[in-house]
Formats: structure tokens, C-alpha cells, sequence
């Protein structure tokens, strides 16, 4: 479980079960492996800053173009498992496949960052301390800036 906030709410995500979780990482690996790759290969160099930057904004630009019907898949099966702290109780922001709160784009964006960084932890991990730090910066303002670029597919 993670526990994470977004402008001042605090949610919390489940532990997504194996398969659901192997069916999102599957949509994902045409966009994650390019990524992982240029982190890798650049994560023991100090100037590995602009290549962190460079992979995020691939990601994001992928995600960004992948088919509406996949990456509904993905960001509803995260968003399944994220509760919000209303009160002093935890609520599923999901319920039956409705969303049970008025959120924006951004944090919804922002929320399946979380479970799918959490999901990936053990690889973020295992990154340097400055590495993950310019990481958690630069995924920010990737995740921004590909919100801006992406386009309604006409729904």
C-alpha cells in the first residue's frame, strides 16, 4: 500500500492483484521499456539529467498516443485501487466503475503516476538518491507537459 497527496487530499492505494497488475504492465512496456532503458544506461553519470528528462517525455508522449480503449484500461485498473481520506475515513474514488468524486485531469494524471510508480518501485529503488530525485522533478513536469500536448480523441 502507498499513501500519497495531491493539492492537499490524501489517497491511498491497494496492492493491485497479480494479474490485473501484469495486464497494465503489458499496455505499459512499449512505453516504459524505451524509458528504463535511457535511465539505466545513464544512471551512474551525474549529467544523466537531461536523459531522465528526454525518457519521461517519451513516456508521457506515448501514453499520450496509445489507443483510448488501452489507456482507459490502464488508468481505470489504477484508479480501482486508490481510496481518498474524507473526513477521518477512507472512500474508493472508483465504485462499480463510477467515479465516486468530480476529479480534474491533472489528478487523475497525477494519481496513476502514483500506483504505477508504486507498482515500479523496486526499480526506482535500486536508482541513486540524485537520480531519483531529478526522476520525481522531471516525471512532474513531463506528466505536465504531455497533458498539454494531448489531444481529444473525440469522444
Amino acid at each position: 500500500m502507498i499513501e500519497f497527496e495531491i493539492n492537499g487530499v490524501q489517497y491511498r492505494a491497494q496492492a493491485m492483484d497479480a494479474r490485473r497488475q501484469f495486464h497494465v504492465a503489458r499496455r505499459l512496456s512499449a512505453v516504459l521499456a524505451p524509458s528504463a532503458d535511457a535511465i539505466d544506461k545513464g544512471k551512474d553519470d551525474k549529467s544523466v539529467r537531461g536523459g531522465i528528462i528526454a525518457a519521461l517525455d517519451g513516456f508521457f508522449d506515448a501514453l499520450s498516443t496509445m489507443p483510448d480503449d488501452q489507456l482507459d484500461y490502464v488508468i481505470d485498473a489504477c484508479l480501482d485501487t486508490v481510496s481518498r481520506k474524507d473526513g477521518g475515513a477512507w472512500s474508493p474514488i472508483r465504485r462499480g466503475g463510477a467515479m465516486m468524486y468530480d476529479l480534474d485531469l491533472y489528478t487523475q494524471g497525477a494519481i496513476v503516476w502514483h500506483v504505477v510508480k508504486g507498482a515500479l518501485d523496486g526499480f526506482f529503488a535500486s536508482l541513486p538518491a540524485p537520480v531519483r530525485d531529478m526522476l520525481k522533478g522531471a516525471a512532474t513536469g513531463a506528466m505536465a507537459r504531455a497533458m498539454e500536448r494531448a489531444q481529444p480523441s473525440g469522444d
